[in-house]
C-alpha cells in the first residue's frame, strides 16, 4: 500500500518482504534521502517492536566492500562520520564485531605533527572509563595492547595524568599476579619523577 500526505510517500507493509526495493546495477546509488534544512535527516530508519531488531541495516559480500558507511565531507570543524548513542545506563552507543577486529580505528593525516588519534575515548562520569578492553579468552589474553613499530621513541601504551600516569592491579590472590610488568633487553621499567623536590 502505498500513499502521499505531508511525511511524502508512506509504504505500509506488513509481510516479510522489503517495503521498497531498488535494485541500480551500475556505480551509481539505488536509494539516496537528501534534506536541505540545517538540522535536517537525509535518512532515518526505525524500530519500534520488541526484541532484537534493526533500524538501519547495511551489507556488503564483496571481499574488501562495507556495510555502512558514513563520510563527514567538510574539511573544517569537528563533524562526525558515524554518530551512535546509547539512552539506558547499560547500552552501547556504537558496537563492532568480528572473527578478527571489532573496531579499527585509522587517523589518515600523516603530514601534520598533531595529535591524531585512531580511536579515542571519552567518559564524563565521575569514576568513568575512558577507554576499556576486555579479554575473555582462558589462554594468554591481554584487555589492552599498544604497539608503536614505527617509531624509535614511540611507546606502545602511554599513560598521563596530574597525579597518576599509569597503574596497574592484579585482582588475583596468587602470589605470582603482577600489577604491572615490564620486560625489554635493557630496561623493563623505567619511571621518571619531573618534580625536583618532595616525594615524586
Amino acid at each position: 500500500e502505498v500513499f502521499s500526505n505531508q511525511r511524502g510517500i508512506v509504504v505500509n507493509n506488513s509481510g516479510s518482504l522489503p517495503a521498497i526495493s531498488s535494485v541500480n546495477s551500475g556505480v551509481g546509488v539505488a536509494i539516496e534521502g537528501k534534506v536541505t534544512s540545517a538540522n535536517g535527516v537525509g535518512l532515518r530508519g526505525e524500530h519500534a517492536g520488541l526484541g532484537f531488531g534493526t533500524g538501519v541495516w547495511g551489507l556488503s559480500n564483496a571481499a574488501g566492500g562495507t556495510g555502512v558507511r558514513g563520510e563527514h565531507g567538510a574539511s573544517s570543524g569537528n563533524g562526525v562520520g558515524v554518530d551512535g548513542s546509547s539512552g539506558s545506563p547499560d547500552g552501547i552507543g556504537v558496537r563492532g564485531s568480528g572473527v578478527g577486529t571489532g573496531v579499527y580505528g585509522i587517523a589518515t593525516d600523516s603530514v601534520d605533527t598533531g595529535d591524531r588519534v585512531g580511536v579515542r575515548g571519552r567518559a564524563d562520569a565521575p569514576n568513568g572509563i575512558g577507554v576499556r578492553g576486555q579479554a575473555t579468552g582462558a589462554s594468554k589474553t591481554y584487555g589492552v595492547y599498544g604497539l608503536a613499530d614505527a617509531s624509535a621513541t614511540g611507546a606502545g601504551v602511554y599513560g598521563e595524568s596530574p597525579l597518576l600516569g599509569m597503574q596497574g592491579v592484579a585482582s588475583s590472590v596468587n602470589s605470582a599476579a603482577i600489577g604491572v610488568q615490564g620486560k625489554a633487553s635493557a630496561k623493563g621499567v623505567q619511571g621518571v619523577a619531573a618534580q625536583s623536590a618532595g616525594s615524586a
